[in-house]
């Protein structure tokens, strides 16, 4: 799996390669407040995961008595918070030391949610993790 991962981080690095830079200024602001972000996105999925199984629980029952059933999709996304939160406060530290384990960190992070986006055919999930992508490598050189 890990020889996947390097073959697609080699190969979006050569993609991004020629895409346009962020001002200097704007990567220094993203790379100051990337920790503060993964800290705040972690509290949220926190949050989410909580809610995510209380409302589960009771639309569980709820949707059942309408003949609906919670699909495959919405355990997919709790497992996937799920993960993605405990990465979120796992980078927070490192990304304030700017190591470079924390950008990937960052990096698998928008890897599970490009996963997410496509296996649900989220169109809009794609395009957020290309975005993502385009950041985390515009900022890269200033983790070591």
């Amino acid at each position: 799996m890990q020889e996947y991962l390097n073959q697609f981080d080699k190969w979006l690095s050569g993609v991004l390669k020629g895409a346009p830079a962020l001002p200097k200024g704007f990567k220094k602001f993203l790379v100051e407040v990337s920790p503060w972000l993964a800290l705040i996105g972690g509290i949220m999925g926190l949050m989410g995961i909580l809610g995510a199984l209380s409302l589960g629980g009771w639309a569980l029952g709820m949707v059942s008595a309408f003949g609906y059933h919670v699909g495959w999709q919405y355990w997919l996304n709790v497992a996937l918070l799920a993960v993605m939160t405990y990465l979120d406060f796992k980078a927070f530290k490192l990304l304030k030391e700017r190591k470079l384990a924390g950008w990937k960190l960052a990096w698998y992070m928008v890897v599970l949610s490009l996963v997410d986006a496509v296996v649900t055919l989220n169109v809009m999930g794609v395009i957020g993790a290309a975005i993502g992508f385009y950041v985390l490598y515009q900022i890269k050189e200033e983790y070591k």
